[in-house]
């Protein structure tokens, strides 16, 4: 009975001690999840990440197919050195964040600058190999805020170089 007792006193020590999730697991490398209208797409294929200079910025350009030949591409555009920060569809332009997708050939894309529910990318790790981020906001048939409307919710993004 005694042995029972520990036995049953040392699992429960081991299982509350084991560490727990921390909600959402890591997406793959060189992969862009996102929730579009309530339809979840994985874009991890023909990946491309590119950091370029234009005029005095830089950009960052990642994008990435799913198995239906939809595309996804987010652009981070700034004039200073990019960082762990917020990058949107405002009217500063300093830090500006594009997202374009292809779903069964129509593209959808957020508009700068955007006042409905803006597409923001928030960049949670960065260093000279990778990039971490999630993003969200409005998306729009060619761009154009005053056509078919797509909303974009849980995105996720994770590329190395």
């Amino acid at each position: 009975m005694k042995k029972t007792v520990v036995l049953f006193l040392v699992s429960i020590i081991i299982f509350s001690c084991k560490k727990k999730s921390s909600g959402s697991p890591a997406i793959p490398i060189n992969t862009i999840i996102a929730t579009i209208d309530d339809t979840v797409y994985t874009f991890n294929q023909n990946i491309q990440d590119t950091t370029a200079a234009l005029y005095s910025d830089s950009v960052i350009y990642l994008g990435a197919s799913d198995p239906n030949s939809d595309q996804a591409v987010i652009i981070l555009r700034s004039d200073t050195a990019f960082a762990t920060r917020t990058y949107n569809a405002d009217t500063s332009f300093d830090h500006v964040a594009l997202f374009d997708v292809i779903l069964s050939s129509s593209q959808y894309e957020n508009s700068v600058p955007q006042t409905n529910n803006p597409l923001t990318v928030i960049v949670t790790a960065i260093t000279d190999t990778s990039i971490q981020g999630t993003f969200g906001g409005n998306i729009y048939l060619n761009g154009d805020t005053t056509k078919a409307l797509k909303v974009v919710t849980n995105g996720k993004f994770n590329f190395r170089k």
